[in-house]
């Protein structure tokens, strides 16, 4: 191999030989003519003028290029190194998200909530429809204890009508009729068997003036009519409690029927279920806390799917930071190999050289000997 300071020397007396030798050149025996010789000390000086920045550009590659890339490449390690430790953190969070959402199974959870709120529906529905039949059939038995209090009331009034009805007839008879009649045929000895009234037969002792007997009659017309009144107020009232009892007994039938669906759907939507009878017979207030726990689990899911959303926009980040890395570090090491490569080849370019070389400078001492 020639070393830079040796091959410039030798340049430098090559120089020296060429013009000797284009002096010289018609007494060299060995080669036909100058020119041979002539060439072949121009091909040594080109070759070792190339030979020389064969070498420059290997020591540059060698020292300056290759320990660059090479730290390029270090950099580029380092940073895929933590953008993978990156991404693997993201993707542990991740993983653990998951496998607490897979444990909350929230469709399940929403499912049971929705479905727990539906049957605590119903049967608040149930008890509802419970206590208004309780308040409707005591309605019913007040209403019904009401009428029976009323329609005494008015069978009272309608005999106190009928009575006062007779009263009436007979008084009619008595001052209208007989008391007129027997005015004209009295005896001056009021007393005798001659002067019975026909009507209620009772011996007439007195006889009243017929104005004194008209107002007398006026009366009982007057307390007839009120009665009259009275037993149609007391008929009227019966029979507004009685269609309202009526009414009431339709609607207790109207809740019962109702009822009975309520309980229907609340079985039929029971059915199947291992804790049907568990949930059948669980008040409205333990079904309202097993809601109420099944919210606090989906609240928690809820924040978890948050969490995992932000996670995954995450993760896909520092995928994306790792790609780049890892292309960056790809690009780097294909660097290191390039200048590993032209190192290779220019070191082949140098032997070559040098044998070449060699072999010229061989040739050229022999012509010259």
């Amino acid at each position: 191999a020639y070393e830079s300071e040796s091959l410039n020397v030798a340049l430098i007396k090559l120089e020296a030989t060429e013009k000797e030798v284009e002096a010289q050149a018609q007494n060299i025996s060995v080669y036909e003519n100058e020119q041979t010789i002539i060439a072949d000390i121009k091909s040594w000086k080109d070759e070792g003028f190339s030979l020389k920045k064969a070498k420059a550009e290997l020591m540059k590659k060698e020292e300056t290029d290759l320990p660059a890339a090479e730290t390029a490449l270090n950099e580029a390690e380092v940073l895929l190194v933590a953008a993978t430790k990156d991404e693997e953190d993201i993707r542990k969070l991740l993983d653990e998200a998951n496998g607490q959402l897979a444990a909350l199974n929230l469709p399940a959870l929403r499912k049971e909530k929705d479905f727990l709120t539906s049957v605590n529906r119903t049967k608040e529905t149930i008890e509802g429809y419970r206590r208004d039949i309780a308040e409707t059939t005591e309605t019913i038995a007040l209403t019904e204890s009401q009428l029976e209090n009323l329609k005494a009331a008015e069978t009272a009034e309608k005999a106190e009508l009928a009575r006062l009805e007779e009263e009436h007839r007979r008084r009619e008879q008595t001052i209208q009729k007989f008391a007129k009649e027997m005015r004209t045929v009295l005896h001056a000895g009021l007393g005798n068997a001659d002067n019975m009234c026909p009507v209620c037969g009772q011996v007439v002792t007195e006889l009243k003036a017929d104005a004194l007997l008209d107002e007398e009659y006026q009366q009982i017309q007057k307390e007839f009519a009120e009665q009259e009144t009275k037993a149609k107020d007391a008929t009227a009232a019966a029979d507004k409690v009685e269609n309202l009892l009526k009414l009431t007994r339709r609607s207790l039938d109207g809740l019962n029927v109702k009822l009975d669906q309520e309980i229907k759907k609340l079985t039929g939507c029971l059915e199947g279920r291992s804790d049907a009878q568990t949930l059948s017979d669980a008040s409205t207030e333990v079904i309202a806390a097993m809601v109420t726990v099944l919210q606090k689990k989906l609240a928690q899911g809820e924040e978890i799917e948050k969490k995992k959303e932000e996670l995954v926009k995450t993760h896909t980040d520092r995928l994306k930071k790792k790609g780049l890395a890892t292309n960056a570090r790809t690009e780097r090491a294909a660097a290191v190999e390039m200048v590993k490569t032209e190192i290779v080849t220019l070191k082949n370019k140098i032997e070559e050289s040098e044998k070449k070389m060699e072999s010229l400078a061989a040739k050229i001492n022999a012509a010259l000997d």
